[in-house]
């Protein structure tokens, strides 16, 4: 197989015509990548606040069950501390971000929960290994 010969100098402009037009047009969807990913943010941001408020009125209403003043304090352990635990990890990280569990832990704390046993992160880590394999 013989190789080409020398590229002609209205070839290499050419390409480089085109290498130049393809940069530009590759910074400019780049941009607009960008554009979209921070209103797509934006838009997450306000759909998870209108999702609160509209819980905060659905409860007002009576149209979902309110959290009972005693599980503000409850103290989780086995079968309910799965169940709370998921649930306020649904909460938290409703648009399906990781969450490292620590996080995870000061969210139930946050909500008003305390896990038992000598150690609580472990006692929440644990509580979780069955249901997310």
């Amino acid at each position: 197989m013989s190789s080409p010969g020398p590229l002609s100098g209205s070839f290499l402009a050419a390409a480089s015509a085109e290498r130049q037009e393809l940069a530009a047009r590759q910074a400019e969807a780049q941009e607009r990548v960008e554009h979209f990913g921070t209103l797509a943010a934006r838009a997450r941001e306000e759909a998870d606040s209108l999702a609160r408020l509209l819980h905060d009125l659905e409860e007002m209403l009576g149209l979902v069950p309110q959290v009972a003043m005693c599980e503000l304090d409850e103290e989780l352990r086995g079968e309910r501390l799965r169940e709370v635990a998921l649930a306020v990890l649904r909460e938290t990280a409703a648009d399906g971000s990781p969450i490292h569990y620590r996080e995870w832990f000061e969210a139930l704390s946050d909500a008003g929960y305390r896990v038992l046993g000598k150690d609580p992160l472990a006692s929440l880590a644990r509580s979780q290994i069955n249901v997310l394999t």
